[in-house]
Parts: structure tokens; sequence; C-alpha cells
């Protein structure tokens, strides 16, 4: 029998959806280096609250865990800690004899043996899912204008010039390292509708529910969700939402909701009671404000809630409407508190739309799926 080529991914933790590619990888024997059991899903700060384990996601057989060592994971510098583990592991990645290594970005630190690698004739690729110095002018003014974000993007940039391929999730991201790689490569990602199939819906309530599920950041545009909501619920009192997730937000969302009993927060919960409510609800949104960052990445609660069909009310601020437009399953807000509101009314009132739009979810969720979407990846992988 003729042996495969192998393929080193290292993860810097097991990180939500990223594994889908290399399930995918029917070809290759693809070895993982991580701090987490292999299969495993899970969201550092969106909707999704823990790990769980599905042996569909990635056959025990396809994939080799490299384990990092226990207590790497629980220092405070983990990840200069795993940058030496992997320095110490080049001979037995050496004899390994890899086609590839892999690495999963932001952050970037990891990806700095990329270059290492390549002197020692391996090649290498990294997958980026968002701009991070971005994210970070968000998450840390105050440093990123001190200059950190600008070390930071040139972090970034050295580790793009110095890899063999580049794969993004976006346009955003393409058009911001092409000066760098010329081998940079869109590659989506898209959900496991069979997966999703086969988990049961769950009702909060016998009435409308809205929802909305993801991380909790101001550029999300969940305040501006809440408040459209308190406008809709004038008029339909019986009507719910809810907001699964957890983010630096969350308190300001409660003072919001304070005197609203309609407003369920869930906190982040498993991928499949996410998806569950997620099915059980009406209608989805998408309230994104006019950001840069939400440009820079798709956001995938859009794959979940055309998996789940559900008819969307979204804004026109990120990739996810590209996608809304072209399957024709939502209707288009501006993000402010009363556009957002007219529209979920339009939708609530007319239930022969929402049937509409759910139809054309049932429609073309297959064009959604990750074995549909990542059908060529085989062939693209290595360079």
């Amino acid at each position: 029998m003729k042996t495969k080529p192998k393929i080193l991914v290292v993860y810097p933790d097991d990180i939500e959806l990223f594994a889908y590619y290399f399930r995918v990888l029917k070809n290759f024997q693809v070895d993982i280096v991580s701090t987490g059991k292999v299969g495993v899903i899970a969201s550092r700060v969106g909707s999704v609250k823990t790990s769980y384990v599905t042996r569909n996601l990635i056959p025990e057989k396809h994939i080799n865990h490299i384990p990092y060592p226990k207590n790497f994971k629980k220092k405070s510098f983990n990840y200069i800690f795993r940058f030496i583990y992997l320095i110490l592991i080049i001979p037995k990645i050496m004899s390994n004899k890899y086609k590839l290594i892999v690495f999963h970005n932001p952050p970037f630190f990891l990806s700095l043996l990329s270059p290492v690698f390549r002197l020692l004739c391996i090649k290498t690729a990294v997958f980026v899912m968002d701009d991070w110095v971005e994210m970070f002018s968000i998450t840390n003014p105050f440093l990123y204008k001190l200059g950190i974000g600008k070390i930071l993007r040139f972090l970034e940039y050295f580790i793009i010039l110095s890899t063999n391929k580049v794969f993004v999730l976006s346009k955003h991201l393409k058009n911001l390292y092409k000066p760098y790689n010329k081998n940079v490569q869109i590659v989506p990602l898209g959900v496991d509708i069979k997966i999703i199939k086969k988990i049961r819906p769950r009702r909060i309530s016998k009435h409308l529910t809205i929802v909305f599920s993801g991380s909790l950041y101001k550029y999300k545009g969940v305040i501006n969700l809440v408040k459209a909501f308190k406008i809709v619920r004038k008029n339909f009192p019986n009507l719910k939402l809810l907001i699964i997730g957890e983010g630096p937000i969350k308190e300001e969302l409660k003072e919001l909701a304070r005197n609203e009993k309609n407003i369920i927060f869930t906190g982040a919960l498993t991928y499949e009671k996410t998806i569950s409510l997620l099915k059980g609800s009406d209608i989805a949104a998408i309230p994104f404000e006019k950001e840069k960052v939400n440009w820079t990445s798709i956001s995938h609660k859009f794959f979940d809630y055309m998996a789940c069909h559900l008819p969307i009310v979204y804004t026109y601020t990120g990739p996810h409407a590209y996608y809304i437009r072209k399957f024709k399953i939502g209707i288009e807000a501006e993000p402010n508190p009363e556009s957002i509101a007219e529209k979920l009314t339009k939708l609530i009132k007319n239930e022969k739309l929402r049937k509409k739009l759910k139809n054309n979810c049932k429609k073309f969720e297959s064009k959604i799926d990750f074995r549909y979407l990542l059908k060529n990846f085989d062939n693209e992988i290595l360079i």
C-alpha cells in the first residue's frame, strides 16, 4: 500500500472550524500538534462555551495527535513554551519527512518558525482567519495607539513573506497580503450539514423568536439589535429575543435589557445546544455596525443561520452580505436601531416572505456544506 504524504498542522489551541480543512484531505496523512483532543470544536470568545467531540469531524484513522506537554498550557506565557517545544521536536519533524507544516493564525507567534522549516527544506503554509491587528485596535486601543499595532503588523508581514502559501477567509486579507506573497488563496469554510440535520430543534417559546448568536462586541451591532427589539415589541408583546454568546459588552446589554423579560441571555453554549436553539427560532439577525473589522473575515454564524433555515435581517457590513444576497435568504437593513426594527417588523408581519426565505435556505444549503466548498482542497493544499 502506497504511503500517503504527511502534513503537520500546528494549532495554537483547538480552534473552532479549523478542523474542517483537514477532514477533506483524503490523500494525506495529517498529524496535529495541539493542546486538546483531536476532533474538537471550541471557540475562545464566541457562542461556544466548551468543546464537544464528534467522531465525524476528523476520523481518528486520518489523524495522528501529538499533544503538547500538559503543563505548557498552564504557563502564563504558554506561546513561548509551545514555541520552545516545537524547536525541541524539530528532529522528530525531520525524521517524519513532512511535505508541509501548517500554522493556524492569528496569533502569529508560532509561525515565526516558518523560516526555520524552510531553511530545512520543508514547505510551510499559514491559515489566517481574521485581521488580528484590526481586532487589536478595538480590543486594546490604548496599546494600539502606543505603536504596538505597527509592531504586530510588521511581525505579520514578515511571516507572510517567509511562508510558501497563505490561505485566508476574505478578500480583505488577500488584498492585504498580496504585496508580500504571490500565493495567497481564499478558502471558504462552511458547515457540516449532515451533523446539523441530526440536531433536534429546541424552542424557548411558542411565540416568534428572534436570535443572535456570536461574540458580544460593540462592532457586532448587538446594542442596536436590543434597541430595535424594544421598538418592535411595543407592537408584538409576546415576541422574544434570544442572545447566545459571551463578550465584553454583555453587562452593558443586560443593563439595556434590564426591564425586558422577553430578552433572554444564554451565555456561551456548546455547539449542539446553539444549533438546537437556532433551529427552534424564527428569525436571525446579523446587525453588524459599519466597522472595517467586520470586512476582514466572514462571520461563520451566517452559515449556521442558513443551515438552520432561518430568514436573516442583516446589515451590509461584511462578506456575509454577499452570500445572503446571492442566495436571497434575508432582508437588508441600515446599521441603526430604527432600520433594523423596520425590517424585523416586516418579517414578523409577512409570514409568506419568511417561508420564501426559509425555502431558499433549504434550496441552497448544499452550497455551504464544507465538503462542497472544499472539494478541491486536496489539490490546493500543496504549493
